[in-house]
């Protein structure tokens, strides 16, 4: 056992100051090196009995909004770090600069470009190069929201289903998950035919005639949510019928 050999309060205070110090350099490695140690001292804990510090993993909140918290803390992320994040979160294994521009930036995008912005991400975050990807654990919502609905859990991805991936984003890598999870959310839902699962998924997909027909259908006429239900329908015929005029 390692706490024969070692003080874990004092191995813990001189790696966090080692971190904090290597954290605090204008050279990149030496910063990802702060990150790695506090990974390894991770390991450390688990091969001793000293309970282990809480993991921060990256966490990349996508669904409706452009958050990422990194360590605990939220992290300024520009719509282009944001997709780039997107697309590594989505190939664990790797990807090279060609592929990454192609999934970014589409088949006319340029791979210097797309390096320029990978330095600038690489300044703030872990990430590996031949091949890049993300070098610390990370949550993405919209992974999870897929694994949900592979799992047939319809109302637990509902509840995480905040709004569209990245809805301001026409990165192609983006726009094709986007769409992808909204149609297999909208359609696991319609199955479903839970009437309070219908009522919160069409009040985030506000102009879903389906969805708000089959809400409708699925309410009693007694029930509260009915006349609302009732007018967002009749509103998004209206609109559908004066766009075929």
């Amino acid at each position: 056992m390692l706490r024969q050999f070692y003080f874990p309060d004092q191995f813990s205070e001189l790696l966090n100051r080692l971190e904090a110090r290597l954290e605090q350099s204008e050279d990149q490695e030496l910063r990802l090196l702060g990150t790695q140690l506090r990974l390894l001292a991770r390991g450390f804990w688990d091969l001793s009995d000293e309970p282990a510090p809480e993991a921060a993993p990256l966490e990349l909140r996508f669904l409706g909004q452009s958050k990422a918290l990194l360590e605990q803390k939220l992290f300024p992320i520009r719509l282009r770090f944001a997709e780039l994040l997107t697309a590594l979160a989505l190939h664990p294994e790797g990807c090279s600069c060609e592929q990454l521009t192609l999934l970014v930036y589409g088949e006319g995008g340029n791979p210097n470009c797309c390096k320029t912005e990978l330095c600038r991400l690489r300044d703030q975050m872990p990430i590996s190069s031949r091949p890049y990807r993300l070098e610390i654990p990370f949550r993405a919502d919209f992974l999870e929201l897929r694994e949900l609905l592979a799992a047939g859990r319809v109302e637990e991805a509902v509840a995480l289903y905040q709004g569209p991936l990245l809805p301001n984003s026409e990165a192609p890598v983006v726009v094709e998950v986007r769409e992808t999870l909204e149609e297999a959310l909208r359609q696991a839902v319609l199955v479903c035919g839970e009437v309070d699962v219908l009522w919160k998924l069409a009040g985030r997909m506000k102009d879903d005639l389906e969805l708000w027909e089959k809400t409708l259908h699925s309410l009693g006429r007694r029930d509260p949510r009915w006349p609302i239900a009732y007018a967002h329908s009749a509103r998004l015929w209206r609109d559908f019928k004066a766009a075929r005029a």
